[in-house]
């Protein structure tokens, strides 16, 4: 069976069977947990950013981590259902990927879902079975090199875990494309992924070099949809039956780091901080006048919990609180109205004065 996808995409032609681990992203219910940066490959296509590439850092949802405690936290906070565990290479760092592995899993139970990425190079009968007795629900393989998909037959083989291929959409690549999809279909491999190539700072230079341009927007490569769609279409008249997913850029952006960010928002936002359709939260700063002649009004404000104390000498309240707080303090000071992601800290977005 075909079904179609809507937006922007309508008309692709795509199949059933879409992994676990996207089926959850579409939501935002996964967190991103980047466990090193550590990489034996040098990927000129790499959209990982130079102070995470090459390094040994974590991150968890763009959050610097430095224990186990601390993922734990942020993906508590995230109000996630499941993990995508990245990096550089996680298998790079085995064991710290064994223990993510099984601590996500003893904390949050045997139904939060975890898929890994890995290129395979590290990937042994071992290692594979490691990954599967610590609670490993799906590997994706990026076989950056010849004989490296070869891994794919290794975790079918020594494992109970779902095997994919998930790859770039290089423009011009529908040979290789459907070389991968071929093997695959052979070998019983449960999925293929193709993500529409996408365009970073770490790695614009390097695309650029080869001859490669960016499409509409500078977020992606132009031609790289193209070739997708193109491949699908080989791999559909082919009849073979691996199911295929093609993953465009611009869903990443506008719809799963969006919901990602709400549910994050949702679940840890503060009394005084609004939501917003977008995914970001606000809330109103209140810079005082220097005089004390607004201390009696703000200080029955905050005893009515209208407002809070920002520790800075200021004041802090819901969007919607604000007439009110007009009402009660006429004239007391500059309100601004500040948009922010639901950060730990707080990434900042934009902060604008309110007029009377």
């Amino acid at each position: 069976m075909i079904r179609l996808l809507g937006g922007e995409d309508r008309g692709l032609l795509t199949r059933p069977g879409m992994a676990r681990g996207c089926e959850l992203c579409f939501p935002g219910r996964k967190s991103v947990i980047f466990v090193t940066g550590l990489c034996g490959d040098t990927c000129y296509y790499c959209p990982v950013s130079r102070h995470r590439l090459y390094h040994d850092v974590m991150y968890v949802n763009e959050k610097r981590v430095r224990s186990l405690e601390e993922i734990v936290e942020e993906v508590t906070r995230s109000g996630s259902t499941g993990a995508s565990i990245t990096g550089g290479d996680p298998l790079a760092k085995p064991e710290r990927t064994l223990e993510v592995i099984r601590m996500l899993k003893s904390v949050f139970g045997e139904s939060f879902h975890i898929h890994l990425y890995t290129s395979g190079r590290y990937a042994t009968s071992v290692l594979l079975k490691s990954l599967d007795n610590a609670g490993l629900d799906e590997i994706r393989f990026h076989p950056t090199l010849p004989g490296l998909e070869k891994r794919v037959e290794l975790a079918l083989e020594n494992t109970s875990m779902r095997v994919g291929i998930e790859v770039p959409g290089i423009p011009g690549s529908e040979k290789w494309l459907l070389g991968l999809a071929r093997y695959l279909d052979n070998v019983g491999g449960h999925f293929m992924n193709v993500n529409e190539l996408e365009v970073s700072e770490a790695n614009i230079n390097q695309l650029a070099s080869r001859g490669f341009k960016t499409g509409p927007g500078g977020v992606v490569v132009r031609g790289s949809r193209e070739t997708i769609l193109r491949f699908m279409e080989l791999a559909l008249r082919e009849g073979i039956r691996v199911p295929i997913h093609y993953c465009p850029a611009s869903f990443k952006d506008s719809i799963q780091t969006r919901f990602r960010m709400m549910l994050t928002g949702r679940s840890s936002h503060r009394i005084y901080e609004r939501v917003e359709k977008d995914g970001t939260i606000s809330w109103v700063e209140i810079i005082p006048p220097r005089k004390g002649r607004c201390r009696k009004a703000f200080s029955e404000l905050v005893g009515e919990g209208i407002i809070f104390p920002s520790g800075e000498g200021g004041f802090l309240t819901h969007p919607e609180a604000i007439g009110h707080v007009r009402e009660k303090a006429p004239g007391c000071g500059e309100f601004f109205l500040v948009k922010a992601h639901p950060t730990e800290p707080r990434l900042l977005i934009e902060r604008t004065l309110l007029r009377p």
